[in-house]
């Protein structure tokens, strides 16, 4: 009983997380600069992961991108011009 209520808690967390994930790669495709779109495949490639899209000021055309690797504490975050740079995580 508990391990199948554990379980459904885990799908739907699950479920949520792909969900939030889908509507950053739509404003990926809609908002990001081409530099931006062309950072971001490359550095999936690389296998970074899509973690967080921000909106920057008023505009919805700026945003910025952030992506994180598991084997690391860094959060690389790919700016309007395609350039990035990198921050180090304090939590995992």
């Amino acid at each position: 009983m508990v391990k199948d209520t554990l379980n459904d808690i885990v799908r739907e967390e699950a479920a949520a997380y792909e969900e939030q994930i889908k509507g950053y790669r739509r404003t990926i495709n809609v908002h990001a600069t081409p530099w931006q779109k062309e950072s971001y495949e490359k550095a999936i490639a690389f296998g970074w992961y899509l973690t967080l899209v921000i909106f920057n000021g008023d505009s919805c055309d700026d945003i910025t991108i952030e992506l994180e690797r598991s084997d690391n504490k860094k959060t690389l975050i790919i700016h309007r011009d395609g350039s990035s740079s990198r921050k180090t995580r304090l939590f995992d």
